[in-house]
């Protein structure tokens, strides 16, 4: 039987369609989609990122594009409240919030800080930028302290500061409080854990 000259072209082309086709349903399951969100704490910033990437082997196959997803509370902050240092004159540093990809899900500390970001009262408000118009003089002495402990990756202690200041009289008694709170955490984690001691032997009757 003779063969069309056509034939090993078409054959090409069938499996040539097929590879596309598996492609294109892979990329729209999210087979090779990386997809997350990160914080800067030297400005109070966030971001969306999403890269294609292989899985199981981890070889990004574009480039990692960004988008900015900077909050009101996150401007509000940054604006009343810049940090002392020289962290705006330096690169940001970024923390990973969340990251999500083919049968993998992630979080980062930095999450403790960003749902308090996005928390929202009854009428829809952002919780904590209401709270902070409504509580300056507390506010002045929060933030400042969040953003410290943002910078040193200390996320953690953030949420349990911010139920100390939601029920702060006063700047004064949040520093006493927030201060006595952080230093025995910090104390606590620094602190070597006991190794387990071995059971005296029981006496011979």
């Amino acid at each position: 039987m003779v063969r069309m000259p056509g034939g090993r072209f078409r054959s090409f082309f069938v499996s040539l369609l097929v590879i596309v086709a598996l492609g294109l349903v892979a990329l729209q399951l999210g087979f090779f989609t990386c997809a997350g969100e990160e914080f800067s704490p030297d400005r109070f910033l966030r971001r969306s990122f999403w890269f294609l990437q292989i899985p199981w082997i981890h070889v990004r196959m574009t480039p990692i594009f960004r988008e900015d997803r900077t909050g009101e509370l996150e401007s509000f902050i940054s604006v009343q409240y810049p940090p002392d240092d020289d962290a705006p004159r330096q690169p940001p540093n970024w923390h990973v919030v969340n990251l999500r990809s083919w049968r993998t899900e992630w979080d980062g500390d930095a999450r403790f800080l960003c749902n308090l970001l996005d928390a929202r009262n009854a009428d829809g408000e952002l919780a904590w930028l209401v709270w902070s118009r409504n509580n300056r003089p507390i506010a002045d002495v929060v933030w400042p302290r969040v953003g410290q402990l943002a910078r040193e990756n200390a996320y953690y202690l953030i949420p349990e500061l911010m139920t100390i200041a939601a029920g702060a009289p006063s700047p004064e008694e949040f520093e006493r409080v927030a201060d006595d709170f952080i230093s025995r955490r910090k104390k606590l984690l620094q602190e070597p854990a006991t190794p387990p001691q071995t059971p005296a032997p029981s006496p011979n009757p």
